[in-house]
């Protein structure tokens, strides 16, 4: 063998070995709502699908991150629904050949992709989903889904010591009873009993019920003036006009609410105007949400970005002066995906697109922690991520922080 033919068998062993391991792009997949009107497309589609493409682009321009890896991307309209969720996910993963997704929003719709993205052993992160059952049953129905948001369980006794904190020992609580909620309401009862507080009447409803002459005069009855209410945007508008109805507002009377809860999106309609008895409702209403390390030099750069970047017509609610706590789930989703395969790729030296890698790479991505703009990402082995809550309130057209809380109270 000669010289010049054995370099170029060394050359050529050592390109085929590149190409191996260090594939040129990778695909990441959106799940999300995007159709309107939707209160779930303006307080987690939308922003969140923002957020992602951003990440992308500033994921493509780092060169400490992937620099071999170009990312890219596909998104899809789940409509917030289950079956059209289910062919997405399966084109996804099947015609897309994505590494990854980042989605849903709702629970039940994560649970559906879910039962999908396991099949073919893709990962999944939800920016949104805070169902407890993917903790409870994580390891036989959800092995692959993990989530950047903190779940209900986490929140159920945050706001138990929230209420402490504030000297409330009376409250009244009304639910809706969806299973997602049940959790966290058995949750936040055995937080609540431990903690001294008495729940003077327990209340719930069905989502979609508009009649809720029964629960509200249960409540008044009561002569509670602490109301805690956990559900969505949607049924707690049903619940103002009741509320309004028998007298349950104004002074004297606090509500408190969940993360959910927390959006502008409670007062304005689907064309972002303001539904004037709405949002004087809102008005002192307060509640937990989800933390963001706003002062972290991290966020400010996200934050100067998300300002300044260009109008993207498949998001036409966001808004460049309001980053929605949502769409920092989003973005730092896309990055815990970066970080994890970068250790696959640049220093194992591992193809994660290759099937018998997949658990390898769940397993790095379960073990990836840096620093995002919701704070220190990481999660535990059941994909679940333990975080602290701002206790946020309303104040004339703005959402203000005006403390923050742990799951310890403190």
């Amino acid at each position: 063998m000669t010289p010049l033919l054995y370099q170029h068998i060394i050359f050529s062993l050592y390109i085929i070995y590149h190409v191996q391991a260090f594939p040129s792009s990778l695909t990441l997949g959106f799940l999300g709502p995007r159709n309107l009107p939707n209160s779930n497309t303006q307080v987690g589609g939308h922003p969140a699908l923002f957020a992602f493409k951003l990440a992308i682009r500033n994921i493509n321009n780092r060169s400490d991150l992937l620099p071999r890896t170009k990312l890219r991307f596909v998104s899809n309209d789940t409509n917030s629904d289950i079956g059209t969720a289910i062919i997405d996910a399966f084109w996804q993963c099947v015609y897309g050949n994505v590494i990854g997704i980042v989605g849903e929003y709702v629970s039940g719709i994560s649970q559906a992709v879910q039962y999908v993205s396991r099949h073919y052993k893709v990962p999944q992160i939800s920016y949104g989903s805070t169902s407890s059952e993917f903790t409870e049953f994580h390891s036989i129905r959800y092995p692959y889904f993990l989530r950047t948001i903190p779940n209900l369980n986490l929140q159920s006794v945050s706001l138990a010591h929230l209420i402490a904190s504030q000297g409330w020992k009376n409250i009244a609580l009304i639910y809706t009873t969806d299973a997602q909620t049940f959790h966290s309401v058995q949750m936040f009862l055995a937080s609540a009993q431990k903690l001294n507080i008495t729940i003077l009447v327990s209340t719930s409803f069905a989502t979609g019920t508009t009649n809720l002459t029964t629960q509200m005069k249960a409540i008044k009855q009561s002569q509670v003036r602490i109301i805690l209410f956990i559900g969505t945007i949607v049924d707690q508008q049903v619940l103002i006009n009741n509320s309004l109805i028998e007298g349950l507002t104004g002074p004297g009377y606090q509500w408190i609410g969940i993360h959910a809860s927390m959006y502008r999106a409670l007062y304005l309609n689907s064309t972002g105007g303001t539904v004037q008895h709405y949002y004087e409702w809102s008005q002192g209403f307060i509640g937990l949400q989800n933390f963001a390390d706003v002062n972290s030099n991290v966020y400010k750069e996200y934050a100067k970005q998300w300002s300044t970047a260009p109008y993207d017509p498949e998001t036409p609610t966001v808004d460049s002066n309001s980053i929605s706590f949502i769409a920092n789930f989003a973005y730092d989703a896309c990055f815990m995906f970066a970080h994890a395969l970068h250790r696959m790729i640049e220093v194992l030296h591992l193809d994660p697109i290759q099937i018998e890698n997949r658990e390898l790479y769940l397993a790095i991505l379960k073990n990836v922690t840096f620093l995002g703009v919701s704070g220190y990402v990481s999660v535990d082995q059941n994909g679940d991520r333990v975080a602290p809550f701002d206790i946020v309130n309303f104040q004339h057209d703005q959402i203000v922080k005006i403390g923050s809380i742990t799951i310890d109270g403190q």
